[in-house]
């Protein structure tokens, strides 16, 4: 990815990847405050500055000299644990192909490269239409009013929660494509990525300039919204791959994901489904949080038929899964007994119990959730009976 790939956030700023770790973000928010920080960005430095910077080249000589960067370790930490990393998920999804002779043959002692990217990942706008409990505003601008008020000692974590639009002009679109003549990939993400004018323009570019028949789309969508064009628009296209973002099963859904309508979910994924004008995959990605984690078998059973591709929560950390007492933990795994053989049950159970415990920040997400109830007249012991009686100790302390 050091050498092929080129991840954007919402406001424009780079990463290696979508997994690299806080260090990106913690400039940011340094960044935000007091300016000191400059970071690259697309929409003020050309692809070349951004891929030929010092971060990219050292991560690049780091990977040659078989070492693991510190970007990367989210990745290294769940390969140490036996969990699919997002490495080896890209991988496998990925069809074009780069290995570790080509990357010796393109770079530079110093770690340059002559810069020819096979993928992006573009991110236009925090835009969103839901407000979810496992997202922020940095990612939903519709949580902003909320955040604000809740937004005390316990949970500012925030960075900046401000509308983050990058709209790219149709300059920065020449700029990724007058010399990354190979770029077959393109990720789409938001917030919402299929409500913003702005990213059907983007395809249309594509389309008008005879550079779609060449690229697969690679979608995260929340399906609350799929336009009457969106088809006669993706059928030019070599592909699209959907990554379908539905954490739970209908009210349980509904409650995780604010905003939401359960039928709305179904009728998305019909048409996908069923639409014959397009060649398009479809993977569920479920994020994995301790709200959800104890239904978990009924939603892999429900969506059988379907790919799963888990997501877990590392941040806010609050709400990762793994932070439940054992003895829940447990319980939780020994719920999903009907499950033993699957391989995504394997890499949940791998993931839950080879994280340790923390009650504290457990505490800490229940008074977060709470907080939310009130706020959006919501009532998490009605929606999750069963997981509430599990918990229900802590919950009520």
């Amino acid at each position: 990815m050091p050498w092929t790939n080129l991840s954007t956030i919402q406001d424009g700023n780079v990463l290696i990847c979508c997994k690299s770790n806080g260090k990106f973000k913690l400039n940011h928010a340094i960044n935000f405050i007091n300016r000191k920080i400059q970071l690259l960005n697309l929409k003020t430095n050309s692809i070349d500055e951004i891929m030929n910077s010092d971060t990219f080249k050292k991560v690049r000589l780091k990977m040659l000299n078989g070492e693991w960067p510190s970007q990367c370790s989210q990745c290294l930490e769940e390969e140490k644990k036996g969990i699919e990393s997002f490495r080896i998920y890209f991988k496998k999804i990925i069809d074009y192909k780069f290995n570790i002779e080509d990357a010796l043959k393109i770079t530079e002692t110093d770690g340059s490269i002559k810069v020819n990217l096979k993928s992006i990942e573009l991110r236009f706008s925090n835009k969103c239409n839901l407000k979810c409990r496992i997202c922020k505003p940095f990612n939903s601008i519709k949580l902003k009013n909320e955040y604000l008020k809740i937004n005390n000692e316990l949970f500012n974590y925030f960075e900046q929660i401000d509308n983050n639009e990058i709209l790219l002009e149709e300059k920065i679109w020449d700029n990724l494509f007058k010399s990354n003549e190979e770029l077959s990939h393109i990720y789409i993400g938001g917030g919402e990525p299929l409500i913003l004018k702005k990213q059907w323009d983007f395809l249309k570019y594509l389309i008008n300039n005879n550079l779609s028949k060449n690229i697969s789309l690679w979608y995260s969508t929340n399906t609350t919204y799929l336009p009457d064009y969106a088809f006669d628009i993706w059928k030019n296209f070599k592909n699209v791959f959907f990554n379908l973002s539905i954490d739970d099963l209908e009210k349980r859904c509904e409650y995780l994901r604010y905003g939401l309508k359960w039928n709305n979910v179904l009728n998305f994924l019909n048409k996908i489904k069923n639409n014959k004008d397009i060649s398009c995959k479809i993977c569920i990605t479920p994020t994995i949080t301790w709200l959800n984690i104890h239904y978990y078998d009924e939603f892999i059973n429900f969506f059988k038929d379907f790919n799963i591709c888990n997501n877990y929560l590392y941040f806010p950390d609050y709400l990762s899964p793994w932070i439940l007492p054992d003895y829940i933990k447990i319980k939780i795994i020994d719920k999903h007994k009907n499950l033993h053989n699957n391989n995504n049950f394997i890499q949940f159970q791998t993931q839950i119990i080879n994280n340790n415990s923390n009650i504290e920040l457990f505490k800490k997400g229940i008074q977060f959730n709470k907080i939310l109830d009130n706020s959006r007249n919501q009532n998490f012991k009605l929606i999750f009976p069963e997981y509430y009686d599990m918990i229900k100790k802590y919950w009520d302390e």
